[in-house]
């Protein structure tokens, strides 16, 4: 059975699913106690402070724990066309899985203990790690506590935000903060993007830094085309880019524009699926495609334009 709660399944090739499964020794769940406690319930403080948003749907006691950990807890398998499952590493909670765009390594996300009663389970602790198609640990990337000061508005420090580039055979690429993740500290820049290749045994290489928040990537079907976001909170202005990420000397900006303006939005880009599984922006010789809502004073006027990568002009 697929296990949902974290993950699912997804084609990584023509003949191989990934999917996260409901462990085959997990046994019976365990009795849920809501009146009489049988433990004490205690929380313990690091002596910091910090802002504490409010949470809806928190863990509240031991006995939750153990049922959060228990529906949680999957293992990830391989699964070949014809029904046959391997199984790769332990049972665990991963919060992410995913197999390079070769097929051979795996960058694994899990939640560890100790759980939080004030906090969502994204903010929990959490290790990264690549392993091979063995689960065998090939790097350990990093290990994060509970994410309990993060400030308003703000990301936490460290790497952030950890994936495969499609197009490349095994490559990682993240984000990192510049500015402590306080969107109140002035920084020239506040985010930087870097690079790991297989086989990772060397140092990370910065991509290229953003002015603003860093807010997403994605990438074109060939010739290392990448487009990135970045977000103003002074300004609520978002600005989409587009680079060569082998060779990011220069980006260029695609569109600067105020969030709440839907009248001039630009859409979003045509993606398609890879052999690999990846997912890429659509390419069409110099052109890419993009849709939306069409947002104007006589209603929505859905459109489908394409947009010229060279001289930014748009057709629709």
């Amino acid at each position: 059975f697929i296990n949902t709660a974290y993950g699912g399944y997804d084609w990584e090739d023509t003949t191989t699913i990934s999917a996260t499964l409901v462990p085959s020794k997990r046994g019976p769940a365990p009795a849920y106690q809501d009146v009489v406690p049988m433990e004490p319930n205690i929380q313990e403080t690091s002596g910091r402070s910090g802002q504490i948003a409010t949470f809806q749907d928190l863990l509240k006691s031991p006995n939750d724990e153990k049922l959060f950990e228990y529906y949680a807890t999957s293992q990830f398998a391989l699964i070949d066309v014809n029904g046959k499952v391997r199984e790769i590493g332990p049972p665990a909670i991963y919060d992410d899985i995913e197999v390079s765009p070769d097929g051979k390594y795996i960058l694994v996300s899990r939640i560890r203990r100790p759980f939080s009663y004030l906090f969502p389970s994204f903010r929990f602790p959490k290790n990264y790690e690549i392993w091979d198609t063995n689960g065998k640990l090939v790097k350990h990337l990093l290990d994060t506590p509970l994410i309990d000061n993060l400030p308003v508005q703000g990301v936490q420090t460290g790497p952030r935000g950890y994936s495969w580039i499609p197009t490349e055979s095994a490559t990682l690429i993240w984000a990192e903060a510049l500015d402590g993740g306080d969107p109140r500290t002035k920084a020239e820049n506040r985010d930087r993007l870097m690079t790991l290749a297989a086989p990772f045994a060397g140092k990370a290489n910065e991509l290229l830094k953003t002015q603003h928040r860093f807010q997403g990537r994605s990438f074109g079907e060939r010739d290392g085309l990448m487009f990135y976001y970045d977000y103003d909170r002074d300004t609520q202005r978002r600005r989409m880019f587009m680079t060569n990420y082998r060779n990011p000397a220069t980006s260029k900006v695609i569109v600067d524009l105020n969030t709440r303006d839907r009248y001039n939005d630009i859409g979003q880009p045509v993606t398609k699926t890879l052999p690999n599984g990846g997912n890429v922006v659509r390419m069409n010789g110099d052109h890419i495609f993009l849709t939306g809502a069409g947002a104007s004073p006589e209603g929505d006027r859905p459109f489908f334009r394409k947009l010229n990568l060279k001289t930014l002009k748009t057709d629709e």
